[in-house]
């Protein structure tokens, strides 16, 4: 699995939910179009993501250190 540090833009609501907005993605910022579903793991807090452009899903990783790191789901696919 090949995670990789980003930056991420982010909104926290009045009761301290973290949203995350656009994400810095292969040298530009992309807006964040669509979060399909959340949940906690040992990894920290993930967002799974759709980007446009391009249509892509991403995995936006919030470690238990305070990094933000994220993994493209795709990329277990390429031989």
């Amino acid at each position: 699995m090949s995670v990789q540090p980003v930056e991420i833009e982010t909104r926290v609501g009045i009761d301290g939910a973290v949203t995350p907005l656009r994400i810095l993605w292969q040298g530009r910022w992309v807006q964040i179009g669509q979060i399909s579903r959340t949940w906690s793991d040992d990894d920290g807090d993930h967002w799974l993501v759709m980007i446009a452009p391009p249509q892509k899903v991403l995995d936006i990783i919030h470690t238990p250190q305070g990094e933000w790191r994220v993994y493209d789901p795709s990329s277990r696919f390429v031989a």
